[in-house]
């Protein structure tokens, strides 16, 4: 079998490229999705959790959205035990921007995916 064409003379980098900026930009909006729901009244006194958000590539198609292991994360996401014996259930910041990016991600996928098929013709 003979194989020619653009796609087979780049290889994957095109597409790979396209999931790794996809995934990259999809970490890029939770981060930002997380820190619009903390403000002031709502989980932001002093701007300290706020700064500990961080969204990073951990390899080339995997991200996370972390809150740098701050100790009061969980409590004040509402995954802690302190959160079942308190009035305070949590503000589900990572929780909510989560379903927000369930909604958000097939967009960017077709965005980067769009380029790379661009790329290859």
């Amino acid at each position: 079998m003979r194989v020619s064409g653009p796609f087979f003379q780049l290889g994957a980098g095109p597409v790979k490229d396209a999931i790794s900026g996809a995934v990259k930009e999809i970490v890029t909006e939770g981060e930002h999705r997380v820190g619009l729901q903390l403000y002031p009244g709502h989980g932001l006194i002093t701007g300290h959790y706020k700064r500990s958000v961080h969204g990073e590539m951990t390899d080339s198609l995997h991200g996370r959205i972390h809150d740098s292991n701050v100790v009061y994360g969980p409590w004040l996401e509402g995954a802690s035990s302190r959160n079942r014996t308190t009035r305070f259930k949590g503000y589900a910041m990572f929780r909510r921007a989560t379903q927000q990016l369930e909604r958000m991600k097939v967009g960017i996928v077709q965005k980067h995916i769009a380029r790379a098929i661009a790329r290859l013709n």
